[in-house]
């Protein structure tokens, strides 16, 4: 069995989805961020940082519980609030999703919201940023 890497999940799942897609693209890129978090050159932009929270998986376990900090950041208030509702919609409550990640199938089981929403700046630069986090539960897809 093959450990789940559950941060290419996770990103897999929100650039698939055209909601999300439809805030954070630009001609410059995706800017969806999985850890170890922002770029160095990071300018303030309609982007989704996410970050490990929790939980974790076992390579000898065929599914996998974690959760996940998301930073929902935009230039104004509403922008990350817009940001924040794209990924809500994304992924509260989805449930049996096939994804293919690097490593082979696998289903995306569930999330939920376990935290947030909260508006907050970003202590450093003052940025306007949305905090929320979510447990997914995944599962090995053993029939390619």
């Amino acid at each position: 069995m093959t450990a789940i890497d559950s941060a290419e999940l996770l990103y897999t799942v929100l650039a698939d989805d055209n909601g999300v897609l439809a805030q954070v693209q630009d001609g410059q890129g995706v800017h969806i961020y999985g850890p170890p978090g922002l770029p160095d050159n990071f300018s303030l932009r309609k982007a989704i940082m996410f970050l490990g929270d929790g939980g974790g998986t076992n390579a000898f376990v065929p599914i996998g519980t974690d959760e996940f900090a998301l930073y929902c950041y935009g230039p104004e208030s509403e922008d990350a609030r817009a940001v924040y509702r794209a990924v809500f919609s994304c992924l509260n409550r989805k449930a049996h999703h096939r994804v293919f990640l690097s490593s082979g199938p696998a289903i995306f089981q569930y999330s939920i919201k376990t935290n947030g929403p909260q508006d907050r700046n970003d202590p450093l630069e003052d940025w306007p940023f949305v905090y929320v986090s979510f447990q997914i539960q995944f599962i090995e897809d053993s029939v390619p």
